[in-house]
């Protein structure tokens, strides 16, 4: 799935948080977690240049850490350091990947969709199967393993899912409090509830 501004568009008003195609977002409960309103706060997921290393001076300087492989086979943990600033405390981003019956050829590279470096945006192998990405965030510097860090709950994050071209494309979402669709022009997105919680977007 390629993303592209285009006319179709939503806009969704998170309680909690959640984003992009199958997004379903965890707060680990290993720490009590702080909870920010992230209403005003823009969000910058940069996978440009070269990774950190885990352990290493780099491991929090760089964009981005790959904690476990490269975000593109199952299980796959990518941590991006400081994608946003929310009353002043600085926030890292923990995304884990999850397949079912395909694969990823383009990890958070800009293609197609867009030319911004700070969208967060793959590329589908094939038109089958689906992937999830978990979404966790956390004080900037705390978490380095599965179980460590001080969590973040973000309230009021709003998230944007484009170049939705119906047929194999979709997004969902889950833990949301409401969603916007475009009127003007009118969208041609289909929404469904394929699941208790779940609402997708084709």
């Amino acid at each position: 799935m390629r993303f592209r501004v285009i006319r179709k568009f939503i806009f969704l008003t998170i309680l909690a948080m959640c984003l992009s195609l199958l997004t379903i977002i965890q707060v680990p409960p290993a720490t009590a977690a702080i909870t920010l309103d992230a209403s005003a706060a823009s969000f910058v997921f940069d996978h440009s240049g070269t990774a950190g290393v885990a352990g290493s001076a780099t491991a929090f300087t760089a964009k981005y850490t790959n904690i476990i492989g490269d975000g593109k086979s199952n299980g796959n943990v990518v941590r991006y350091n400081t994608v946003a600033t929310v009353a002043g405390i600085a926030i890292d981003a923990v995304i884990t990947t999850s397949l079912t019956g395909t694969t990823i050829s383009v990890y958070d590279s800009p293609g197609s969709a867009s030319a911004n470096t700070s969208f967060f945006q793959i590329d589908k192998s094939n038109k089958t199967g689906s992937i999830i990405f978990n979404f966790a965030f956390y004080e900037h510097g705390t978490y380095t393993i599965a179980g460590s860090g001080n969590p973040v709950v973000l309230q009021n994050i709003k998230i944007y899912s484009i170049d939705i071209d119906g047929g194999d494309q979709y997004t969902s979402f889950s833990g949301f409090q409401n969603y916007f669709l475009t009127s003007s022009p009118a969208t041609n997105l289909i929404v469904s509830q394929p699941s208790a919680g779940l609402v997708r977007f084709t």
